[in-house]
């Protein structure tokens, strides 16, 4: 994570918002990373619930597919 924030109106054991920003040249480097990516979600929500907030910053070049197709 390259940050993670507590809202002013969390409560005591609230999981602060996530926040990783990522950047890419090429498709190769995006394709090294997808699973890595997915994988690293899997185990934030395994570990702190569905509820966890994770933003990811994208730059750079990203097929449509590294999101799933949106």
């Amino acid at each position: 994570m390259d940050s993670a924030i507590q809202p002013r109106t969390a409560r005591r054991g609230d999981v602060p918002v996530l926040i990783e920003a990522k950047s890419a040249v090429d498709a190769t480097s995006t394709n090294k990373r997808r699973k890595e990516e997915a994988r690293k979600y899997s185990q934030l929500k395994a570990e702190f619930g569905s509820d966890v907030k994770y933003i990811m910053l994208l730059c750079g070049y990203f097929e449509a597919g590294y999101l799933g197709g949106y």
